[in-house]
């Protein structure tokens, strides 16, 4: 007896039926919150010889924890993207006043740094932070009595995850309660060589830190399909029937 090419059709279409069926759809839901900490100054002065000084800046940024009327929470994960930029810049000069046998060649260097880091605050989960460093050095040299040297540096492509979990110990903590990111923004100036002690050095720089932190919960809403396995004997019970009435068919 030839199987008909219909029955090839309907045979695939059981196979699509099997491969598919009792398929289950976690939903995501993602709270997203945008934070910026204030700009940081800081400046050695004017001086001479080695100097550093340093600031820096806290941000508190809060998200939505997960609801638990919405279904049993299955995962979580904790995302950031930012922009920072350090920018800074170095002087030298000689204030001596004189009109005659005044040496009037300057020099000296100075170096700017700055640490960015994003901390989960709360809830209290031991590990979980990220962090990037920019930096550079000034330097510069004249010999009429003035010299100054800037600089930038920018990234404004910093974005990760901070984490991602499916432990129990660890998601339990984000059910019913808020969520609390902590960024710091951390400067460091320093004049490092002013040799001449006729000479003062300046040191400056500013620096920022803006961006996005997200936090997303995965959470076990079901779609309901019909079960794999009876499913397949419906199908096979039905493709039987179809060969049994062909059969009898072409004996008529």
């Amino acid at each position: 007896m030839c199987i008909p090419l219909r029955a090839f059709k309907y045979l695939g279409g059981l196979l699509g039926l099997l491969c598919f069926s009792g398929v289950v759809n976690a939903l995501v839901i993602t709270h997203t919150e945008y934070f910026s900490n204030n700009v940081v100054f800081a400046s050695t002065g004017w001086n001479t010889g080695f100097r550093q000084v340093s600031g820096g800046h806290n941000n508190f940024t809060n998200l939505a924890g997960f609801d638990s009327s919405l279904g049993t929470l299955t995962g979580v994960s904790v995302s950031y993207s930012a922009e920072v930029n350090l920018s800074g810049g170095f002087l030298v000069r000689d204030p001596t006043d004189c009109a005659v046998f005044c040496e009037d060649d300057v020099s000296g260097s100075g170096s700017v740094s700055s640490s960015y880091i994003f901390d989960l605050y709360s809830p209290e989960v031991i590990g979980y932070d990220a962090g990037i460093n920019l930096g550079f050095g000034l330097s510069c040299s004249d010999d009429d009595g003035y010299c100054d040297s800037f600089n930038n540096q920018n990234r404004n492509d910093w974005n990760g995850e901070l984490f991602s979990s499916t432990q129990l110990s660890i998601i339990a903590n984000f059910i019913d309660t808020s969520v609390t990111m902590r960024t710091y923004n951390n400067l460091y100036v320093r004049s490092e060589n002013c040799p001449d002690t006729e000479d003062e050095c300046y040191t400056n720089a500013s620096s920022t830190f803006s961006g996005n932190v997200s936090v997303s919960y995965t959470y076990d809403e079901f779609v309901e399909v019909p079960e794999p396995a009876s499913l397949g004997l419906l199908s096979l019970g039905l493709l039987a029937l179809f060969f049994r009435r062909r059969a009898i068919r072409t004996a008529v």
